[in-house]
């Protein structure tokens, strides 16, 4: 199943779940394959026959992500990202002499969660 697949999967399930506001973007399923440890792989030879049932186990979790969602009213339902801001850093780049030495960058950072 390629991502495009997913995509129209998941944009579906949602339509049947009455949820009009739902974007099946590229950044909402890079972010749902990272969260879920989701690689495209092409398979060859006998290792694709045990992935045959992939498509069923796509709906089998988009599933469980919809029955899980029903046990909350919307508005009780956010999105939400964490970043890291470092404050101490200098430009990653900047114009200088050919030869010169690169600079270590500093990890002083705090974390901002965002919730929308």
């Amino acid at each position: 199943m390629d991502d495009n697949s997913i995509l129209l999967k998941a944009k579906k399930v949602a339509d049947l779940h009455g949820i009009t506001d739902f974007k099946a973007s590229n950044g909402w399923l890079s972010k749902l394959k990272k969260r879920n440890n989701i690689k495209l792989r092409t398979f060859h030879g006998e290792s694709y026959m045990t992935n045959v049932n992939f498509e069923e186990e796509i709906n089998s979790f988009i599933s469980v992500i919809f029955t899980k969602l029903q046990e909350y009213e919307p508005a009780n339902i956010y999105n939400a990202d964490e970043t890291g801001i470092f404050y101490k850093n200098i430009p990653s780049k900047s114009v200088c002499q050919k030869n010169r030495p690169g600079q270590q960058m500093l990890k002083d950072r705090f974390i901002v969660f965002l919730i929308f």
